[in-house]
């Protein structure tokens, strides 16, 4: 499954604007342009595969490191097909160092509204227990939310059973 994260290949740089790229291996679109077209094609049991890929290459390959993501999103998963592929690993650091203004909120009336529950709203069908975990992951408390590995399980467990 190492092959659930994109490959970055090397950085170069654009002799006529001097700004540095990085050159990485080329998927078809991101995982929310994927969804957008293809979520009411997609069987559950697709979905769920999607699901535990993303889920075991953050555990074994990211968190296994000794890192923390720090920024997975739809937007910057990327897909080929049904497959997900965890992408935008330069926020990745190892898990012990805290992240700039850590302790500072960077929207005081966003933060106000997640801390009063706010949470994104979908238009699509989604079965009850998956909107669970859903809600699960996005515990305001970071302490309450489920680990990648525990996610990893659950969805491997809902995907054989489908």
């Amino acid at each position: 499954m190492l092959h659930l994260l994109v490959c970055c290949y090397g950085i170069t740089k654009d002799p006529e604007t001097n700004n540095f790229m990085m050159v990485m291996e080329l998927k078809d679109c991101s995982l929310r342009q994927f969804l957008n077209v293809n979520f009411n094609s997609l069987n559950w049991r697709n979905k769920l595969f999607m699901l535990y890929g993303i889920s075991y290459a953050i555990k074994k390959v990211i968190h296994n490191s000794g890192f923390i993501h720090h920024d997975i999103h739809c937007g910057n998963l990327l897909s080929n097909d049904a497959v997900a592929f965890v992408t935008d690993l330069g926020l990745c650091q190892p898990a012990n160092v805290k992240s700039p203004y850590h302790d500072m909120a960077h929207d005081g009336f966003l933060v106000i509204k997640i801390c009063n529950g706010l949470r994104p709203k979908s238009n699509y069908k989604i079965p009850q227990l998956i909107l669970d975990i859903i809600n699960q992951c996005l515990d305001a408390n970071p302490s309450k939310r489920p680990k990648a590995a525990k996610l990893r399980d659950l969805f491997n467990g809902l995907y054989k059973d489908c």
